[in-house]
Parts: C-alpha cells; sequence; structure tokens
C-alpha cells in the first residue's frame, strides 16, 4: 500500500475520504485509520461518508457564496483559500454546523441582491467583509460609509483591497473623494494591483504618479476608462454616455472639463435625473457656453417635474439665452420665483425680452416688485421707464402697487420726469383711497433720498408747477376737487399732510386763474365747504379755510365761503379768525344795489 511521504499514514482511496475524516475526528490516529477502514463493514463506512458529506455539502455552499463575491473584486484567491481552510476544519462540532447550514435568503437573480443576502448571513468574517465592498463595487452606495471604517480596520489582504473600491471611478462619481489622506496613497502604492492602484494614484497623487499605459490596463476595462477620464480621452469617453447612470455621469462631467458640450445634449434630453443633476452640477462647476446644449437645457425645464432640476437648467441656459429660449422658459415656468429670478438677472436678455417677461408676469397675476431680479432691471434700465405707466391702468389694485414700486426704484435710478408726472397723476387720479396713498408714498420716499427733508416735492399749486404736471390748469382742477371731496383719500396716512401743505402753497395767480372761470373755481369752493364738515387734521382743515378765504376775495364766492367757514365753529384759531375777518370784512363794505 502507498504511503504519505510527509506523515508516514497509508494512501486510503478517495471513496473512503470522508469517513476517514470522521474517524479521525473521533480520535483515531492516522496510522490506525486505514486499518479501522478495512475493518468496518461497507454500511458503516457509507454512514460516516454520508455524515461527513453532510459538513462538506454546506461547506461547498459557503464557498461558492465567496467566490461569487470575489467575482466583483480584484483580488479572486479568497475562495480557495477558505476552500482550504474549511477542508482542514471538517467535520465541524455540531453548534458550528448548524450555525454555517442556515440558509441563504431567498433573492431575485440580481448579483447586487445575493451579495447583500450573503453579507447580511455569512458567519465567516472575512466573507462578511469582502461583501461589504463587493456591495460598494456594484454601487450600493449605502455600503460607502462601513467601507470607510473597515479600510481603518481590517487585515492588510482586506485593507488593500478596501482602497481600490474606494477609490474606483464609479465611486468617486457617485459619493465623492474618499479621505484616507496618506495611508489610502501608501496603501495603493503597495497594491499587488498596480496598474489599478496606478490609474487610482494618478489622480490622489498626481505629482509623485505616472498614470500607466493603455496598453498596461487593457485586462481592466475600469482602469482603462478611468485612464481615459484623467487623460481627457474625448472619443472613449462619449462611448460611456450609452452606459449606464454612473458612466454617464462621470463621462458627463469629464467631457465639461473638457470644454466638449455638444455630446451632452441626449443625456440633458433622456435622463434620467441623476444624470441630468450630474451634468447640471459640472456645468455650474464651469464658466463654459451653453450654445450647444441650450435648446436640450431649455426641454428639461419644460418637461421635468424636478422643480431644483428645472431651476439648474435655467441657470445653465442663461449662460446663451436668446429671447425665443427665455419666453419658452417663462411660458411654462412663470409660477417658479426662482426660475423668473434668473431669467431677470441674465445679461444676454434684452430690454424687449424683459417687457415681455413682465407682461406675462402680470397676465398671470404674479407680478411683484419683490420678485428677485425685478429691482435689477428697473435699475439697469432693460425695463424702461414708460413700463408703468403703460401697463398701470386695467390692472388689479394689488398689481398697482406693485407698479408704483417699480417706479419709485426707477425713480431713484434715473429720476424721468414723465414718470414722476404719472405718479403725480396717479395720487390725483380715480383710484381707490389705498393707491392714491401708495402713489403719494412711492414720491414723499425719492423725494426724501433726493435731500427733501420734508419729502413734500416740488409740486405748488402754482400755475407753471400745475402745468408741470398736469399740462394745463384746466385738467389739473377737477382732479383737485374730486380729491377734496373723497373722505377716504383724506383720511390716508400721509396723503392728508400731503393735501395740507399743498393747499398752503396756493399762490395768487393760481387763484386768480380760478376765479376767472367759474367752471374750475366755484366747484373747488363747494368741495372744500363740504369737506371742512367732515371731521378732518386740524392742519388739513386749516389749509382748506385758507384756500377758501382766497378764491372767497371774489365778489360772487364770498358769502358761499364764509358760511363754509362759519360752519366750522373753530374761533379762537388763528387761520380761521383770519378767515372770517377777511370774508366778512370784504361782504360788509360790498356796494349796495
Amino acid at each position: 500500500m502507498a504511503f504519505c511521504r510527509k506523515c508516514g499514514a497509508d494512501i486510503i482511496e478517495g471513496r473512503l475520504y470522508g469517513a476517514a475524516r470522521m474517524l479521525k475526528d473521533a480520535g483515531t490516529d492516522r496510522f490506525t485509520v486505514p486499518r479501522l477502514l478495512a475493518e468496518l463493514g461497507d454500511d458503516r463506512v457509507e454512514n460516516f461518508a454520508r455524515i461527513y458529506q453532510r459538513h462538506a455539502v454546506v461547506a461547498a455552499r459557503h464557498v461558492d457564496e465567496l467566490n461569487l463575491v470575489e467575482a466583483f473584486l480584484h483580488d479572486q484567491h479568497w475562495s480557495a483559500a477558505l476552500d482550504d481552510e474549511l477542508a482542514a476544519q471538517l467535520p465541524w462540532e455540531s453548534s458550528v454546523l448548524e450555525r454555517c447550514s442556515v440558509p441563504l435568503p431567498l433573492t431575485a437573480d440580481q448579483s447586487l441582491a445575493r451579495v447583500c443576502a450573503i453579507h447580511d448571513s455569512t458567519p465567516f468574517e472575512t466573507t462578511r467583509q469582502l461583501a461589504l465592498l463587493a456591495r460598494l463595487a456594484l454601487d450600493d452606495w449605502s455600503a460607502y460609509t462601513d467601507a470607510g471604517d473597515l479600510f481603518g480596520s481590517a487585515p492588510p489582504a482586506v485593507r488593500a483591497e478596501a482602497a481600490l473600491v474606494l477609490t474606483s471611478w464609479r465611486v468617486r462619481t457617485a459619493v465623492g473623494s474618499f479621505e484616507g489622506g496618506s495611508p489610502l496613497v501608501e496603501e495603493l502604492r503597495r497594491s499587488p494591483f498596480q496598474a489599478a492602484a496606478a490609474v487610482r494614484l494618478a489622480v490622489l497623487d498626481p505629482a509623485g504618479s505616472e498614470l500607466p499605459a493603455d496598453d498596461l490596463l487593457a485586462a481592466d476595462p475600469e482602469a482603462l476608462f478611468a485612464a481615459a477620464l484623467i487623460r481627457g480621452d474625448v472619443d472613449r469617453i462619449s462611448t460611456a454616455l450609452a452606459g449606464d447612470v454612473v458612466g454617464r455621469s462621470a463621462a458627463g462631467a469629464a467631457l465639461v472639463r473638457c470644454g466638449v458640450l455638444a455630446p451632452l445634449a441626449r443625456p440633458l434630453r433622456e435622463g434620467p435625473d441623476a444624470v441630468r443633476e450630474s451634468l447640471l452640477a459640472a456645468l455650474a462647476r464651469s464658466k463654459l457656453s451653453t450654445l450647444p446644449i441650450r435648446d436640450a437645457l431649455i426641454e428639461i425645464v419644460e418637461t421635468s417635474e424636478d422643480h431644483g432640476i428645472r431651476r439648474r437648467a435655467t441657470q445653465m441656459a442663461c449662460r446663451a439665452l436668446d429671447h425665443v429660449g427665455a419666453m419658452r422658459i417663462a411660458r411654462v415656468a412663470a409660477d417658479d420665483r426662482a426660475i423668473v429670478q434668473s431669467l431677470l438677472q441674465c445679461t444676454l436678455l434684452e430690454s424687449h425680452t424683459v417687457v415681455e417677461l413682465a407682461d406675462l408676469l402680470l397676465a398671470n397675476g404674479t407680478f411683484t416688485s419683490q420678485q428677485y431680479g425685478i429691482s435689477t432691471v428697473a435699475q439697469d434700465g432693460r425695463l424702461p421707464d414708460t413700463f408703468v405707466p403703460t401697463r398701470f391702468h386695467g390692472q388689479a389694485t394689488s398689481l398697482q402697487h406693485e407698479l408704483l414700486r417699480v417706479a419709485e426704484v426707477q425713480l431713484g435710478q434715473r429720476k424721468d420726469e414723465t414718470l414722476h408726472c404719472f405718479v403725480m397723476n396717479v395720487v390725483f387720479g380715480e383710484h381707490p383711497a389705498a393707491t392714491r396713498e401708495a402713489a403719494w408714498w412711492v414720491l414723499h420716499r425719492w423725494y426724501r433720498s433726493q435731500g427733501d427733508i420734508r419729502g413734500e416735492g416740488p409740486f405748488v399749486l402754482h400755475v407753471d408747477s400745475v402745468c408741470r404736471f398736469f399740462e394745463t390748469v384746466d385738467a389739473f382742477v377737477p382732479k383737485l376737487e374730486s380729491l377734496i371731496r373723497n373722505d377716504a383719500v383724506l383720511h390716508e396716512v400721509g396723503v392728508y399732510e400731503f393735501v395740507a401743505n399743498l393747499l398752503s402753497t396756493a399762490d395768487e395767480a393760481f387763484v386768480a386763474a380760478l376765479q376767472a372761470d367759474g367752471r374750475l373755481g366755484l366747484p373747488l369752493v363747494d368741495a372744500l365747504g363740504q369737506a371742512l364738515l367732515v371731521d378732518l387734521w386740524p392742519i388739513l382743515m386749516e389749509s382748506m379755510v385758507k384756500m377758501l378765504a382766497g378764491l372767497g376775495s371774489l365778489p360772487a364766492w364770498r358769502e358761499q365761503a364764509l358760511a363754509s367757514v362759519l360752519r366750522v365753529s373753530r374761533a379762537g384759531n388763528y387761520h380761521y379768525d383770519r378767515a372770517v375777518e377777511s370774508l366778512t370784512l370784504r361782504t360788509t363794505t360790498l356796494p349796495t344795489e
């Protein structure tokens, strides 16, 4: 009989190996095992072999599981090593067999699902560690943090594998660069897989590393593509735009770095959103004109349901936007203030585009002076000073107030006289009291910003001043009369003080102009008399009394003016007493017929 040259024991037939291992496990020495196998009956030998086979089948399953896991890693000796390790252990104690016999959870055929199941169920630490790395290699980004922790604590061989997985181009694209620092670089420098490690080192330590030639990477497609990304090999990179999500994202970012944007139109149009987000982020980091992909970016705004992606696509499109493109975006996204802001702040858009965009916002009822970008176009003049006057009438009250605030910005920037006169006409126009008040506050704040401490402005009741703002006295006086008759306006904060000061500025020429035409002056006398019956601010009533005294210097209006003043019953007030005295004196000295 043949014998082993190392231990001297007899060599047995392969069919008896399982029974021999069982006898050895029972305490039989290696020299006695062959004799016992010969003495035992066939039934006993077969029973021993059957018992051993139960253990061997379980062990083989775990070896197969590790063989599946290592297929996604660089080092693929792990399953063979586990096979040798388990062969030396069999048969197991019953508790070990029970622990190792837990069946693998049922999974679909996808590789990642099987690797995850192995990771969660294996009783072997090395298998669990390698399965974690395989999960990351299979794009399970939830494994990234644990894989990073593993790099700092694993045995040397697993640590070397972890370094390669954590620094792959796929992980860098999807998750970001692993912050391993010098230990990571040193681990890659002593890696047994020099070509794959060199590609990674060319990114992590470019000054101290050299990128391998393509022929040295030919056996590793992932490393070959990583090298193409680093070199900027546009042709090879472009082929990945038809690949999976991570490949398209990495290829797109690389093409942006190379300044080649035209190939990105298709992945931008087709998505998915993960690819779009990656490409838009790469574009945002660059300063490139997006003209080659402008239409694709606009289509994203028109079709995507993701607000964040639509906004970023708009920002990128604004680098090359024209009138047509801007209005395409505006028509589908005028309710998104961030997108409108990007359009308004796009310096490529000319005045006619800004005006059309503002008109669209008015039509939609979303125009507001608080919209970021409105002040920009109001200040730089792309929203012309004629915009507010030509759009004001017919708008809802809330929109009129927003337009007035825009007018305030424009007045502060250019002091346009036509716009100035328009806002003053709103104060005296047929508008709700709140609108008139809003218009006056626009003027008041602007006057103060120009150095007028009181904020009263240049408008006074002098013929030349009236003509400046209202063209003619005839056009203005009915507006003044209407305002005086409007109790709501006269009670608005700010307006009543303005009117009080204004009435006090009437000079003789203006009064004479009113007295010269009874159709103008007499209705105003009546309006002032009626207003004095209302509980108004005292200074406003004093100004009305003074105005009546001036108008009452016309003999035909004296009695009416005096009667109106006497109804105030404010004896002791300086202006009241002077008006009564003046009108009474003139009345009593009238010649009798």
